[in-house]
């Protein structure tokens, strides 16, 4: 337990009020078409920062950390799901889970430590969904109230990229597979074998996940050792 200066509360109260706003900006749209007032479905994100169960999450977990990320978006989709009662269409909770891990990528500042492997970020999850979740925002942002002809399995992967932008990717077989074998531990040959699909191949897919910040690449000792400094050095 700790407690946070008064600047650093103001400060973390302000970021995680942006970010929630941000990531779950798509819920009010859902909600006014299940006859629910968009106004007030917008502002209860954001409200959860001013709480005192907020001030007691900041005890336990670091700004910026996925711990908290994770903590603070699990209490988004409790309290959204809850107010929107009867739901405004069988596509709800994946809208909301969407939008969680939305927010987990934007919400998670924290760097990943130095590794000689290839890893995943932080943040990076990958979701299955019973919904085409691409076509369902386009269609909530349209103002139009999706259809059963978007009930489609997709597979999507979620990455915190450069600048905090949050990435989202519609995965195929092969890229799915090789972003699950990518545990921390195996080296890019071994990530193939897991995955069952060439080297080449999965050094392609690695470097093209890296680019959206999904994966973090494998380190030199060198660049460890550079790495290492740097952050002793914060």
């Amino acid at each position: 337990m700790r407690s946070e200066p008064a600047s650093a509360l103001r400060a973390a109260r302000e970021f995680y009020r942006e970010q929630l706003a941000s990531a779950f900006r798509h819920s009010p749209q859902a909600a006014a078409l299940g006859g629910v007032l968009q106004q007030i479905i917008e502002h209860i994100p954001r409200q959860l920062v001013d709480t005192p169960d907020f001030d007691a999450l900041l005890r336990e977990c670091s700004p910026g950390s996925l711990d908290l990320a994770q903590r603070l978006g699990d209490k988004a989709v409790v309290l959204l799901d809850r107010l929107c009662t009867p739901a405004p269409g069988p596509w709800w909770r994946d809208l909301l889970n969407y939008e969680r891990a939305c927010f987990l990528q934007a919400a998670t500042t924290q760097e990943p430590p130095p590794w000689n492997r290839p890893r995943r970020g932080v943040s990076s999850l990958s979701m299955s969904f019973s919904w085409n979740m691409p076509q369902l925002i386009a269609c909530l942002q349209a103002h139009k109230k999706p259809g059963d002809d978007l009930r489609q399995r997709t597979f999507l992967l979620f990455a915190r990229g450069r600048a905090g932008k949050v990435c989202v990717l519609e995965m195929g077989a092969a890229v799915e597979k090789v972003f699950r074998a990518t545990n921390n531990m195996r080296t890019v040959e071994q990530i193939a074998a897991a995955a069952g699909v060439s080297p080449r191949e999965t050094a392609e897919i690695l470097d093209s996940l890296a680019g959206m910040g999904a994966i973090v690449p494998a380190m030199s000792a060198e660049e460890m050792t550079r790495a290492i400094a740097e952050r002793e050095k914060k």
